[in-house]
């Protein structure tokens, strides 16, 4: 009966490689398929966790921003504009992440529209 634990903690060794890159190239995938495209699409704007709606707002303002809708989080925003340097202005403003908001928009939602 003990020889079959160490077999089975060395079949799970061997695994872990194989499980380790397995996550990371579905994190990869994910983080590349959440990133803003162009600047034509509605951009998800997140903001420190600290801020407010309306600090929230008046950055998203100030990066000349459309504010299309809030998110599931007072701190995230969901914008676009067609002006170039869209993205580095969310940034400059106090962005600390910015997603396309159509690939993950089911998850960012609080389902209320401005």
């Amino acid at each position: 009966m003990t020889d079959g634990l160490p077999q089975f903690r060395r079949t799970c060794m061997a695994c872990l490689p194989a499980v380790a890159l397995l996550l990371t190239s579905a994190a990869a995938t994910a983080w590349l398929d959440a990133k803003p495209r162009t600047a034509d699409r509605p951009i998800a704007a997140i903001y420190p966790p600290w801020w407010s709606l309306g600090e929230a707002f008046q950055a998203a303002r100030q990066a000349d921003a459309y504010v299309i809708r809030t998110g599931a989080w007072s701190t995230i925003v969901v914008v676009q504009s067609a002006n170039p340097g869209f993205s580095q202005r969310l940034y400059d403003a106090g962005a600390i992440l910015l997603l396309d908001a159509q690939a993950i928009g089911g998850c960012l939602s609080n389902g209320t529209t401005l």
